[in-house]
């Protein structure tokens, strides 16, 4: 009816996509049956949890249910349709979107990306084992895999090593299944990667012993200088640290491991977390994971206007 007032609101988990002026959210209804001004499109929240985990998977501790809503696993779909073995981790940047790693869906025999249609992705999920009764658990196959830049495997130095997943079916967007927040302006990144600066992985991925930990991890992980880090590590390793990688982590027996490839390593601003980087390469001793050195990561920023790209495009 003409001269009918509305304010306008987003549900749970979404946000106004400027401003909460009241201006903004109050429309009113035309003389011709229209609203004064076009509706806007809510989007997510992100970066925001609901409750905070342990301090400071190798040699980390137990994550609480919660603390990182954006942490999805990635799934390999096995030839019986109802088995799913968990080979990586993920970021959840929209309700249709994650951002992982380009060498957890790559053949290295014919250097070229698998199907999607081998991987399916489960957020808001605490238990490894993709058929854990979990109450807010969200599962989804992947309807296509992109990798970043030219994207050649190990040939490549595992250079752009960095993929986005588009999900068949979106996730419902809840307290426990919630985007990261990406810097899209770089506002802190400087201010976040530097020496003295630490920001989490979480994950299932192996611990000490080789097996995989049934529960998500988190560790804590310093940024390194690049100069520290290439001399830390070693010398066939090097080659490895390309210029879309930096370093973080230990030396001194805590973290990740194979399972953990793909993950986030997400810093703190304010109550928000941002995603900086993607867990990526790290040296191996006798065959497994070095819990001894520094982890390579893939710069996010790096590839900045090809995620926003896919964002932009995932979410109209």
């Amino acid at each position: 009816m003409p001269g009918t007032r509305a304010t306008l609101a987003c549900k749970s988990s979404y946000k106004l996509p400027l401003t909460n002026d009241p201006a903004y959210r109050e429309i009113t209804c035309l003389d011709d049956g229209l609203w004064d001004r076009r509706l806007f499109r809510c989007l997510p929240e992100c970066g925001s949890s609901i409750a905070r985990g342990n301090t400071l998977i190798v040699n980390g501790f137990e994550s609480e249910a919660g603390v990182f809503p954006w942490h999805v696993g990635v799934y390999a779909v096995k030839r019986r349709r109802d088995e799913y073995e968990q080979i990586c981790g993920g970021t959840l940047i929209s309700n249709n979107l994650v951002v992982s790693a380009a060498h957890c869906f790559y053949d290295e025999s014919y250097n070229k990306l698998y199907e999607a249609s081998k991987y399916a992705v489960a957020a808001g999920k605490h238990r490894r084992d993709w058929n854990a009764r979990e109450k807010y658990a969200q599962q989804s196959l992947v309807e296509s895999v992109r990798a970043g830049g030219r994207y050649q495997g190990a040939r490549g130095n595992f250079a752009n090593d960095i993929a986005l997943l588009k999900l068949k079916t979106p996730f419902e967007l809840t307290a426990l299944v919630k985007p990261v927040c990406i810097d899209w302006d770089n506002t802190h990144e400087r201010e976040q990667l530097q020496v003295g600066h630490s920001g989490k992985v979480v994950g299932w991925g192996k611990d000490i012993k080789g097996v995989s930990t049934r529960r998500l991890q988190e560790i804590n992980m310093p940024f390194v200088p690049y100069d520290q880090c290439v001399s830390a590590v070693p010398a066939d390793f090097r080659g490895y640290l390309t210029s879309d990688k930096f370093c973080a982590g230990y030396m001194n027996g805590s973290s990740v491991c194979d399972g953990d490839s793909g993950g986030g390593l997400c810093f703190e601003k304010d109550g928000i977390w941002y995603l900086r980087g993607i867990v990526s390469v790290s040296p191996e001793n006798r065959g497994t994971c070095d819990y001894n050195s520094y982890v390579g990561f893939t710069y996010l920023s790096h590839f900045r206007d090809w995620v926003r790209e896919a964002y932009v495009n995932a979410t109209t």
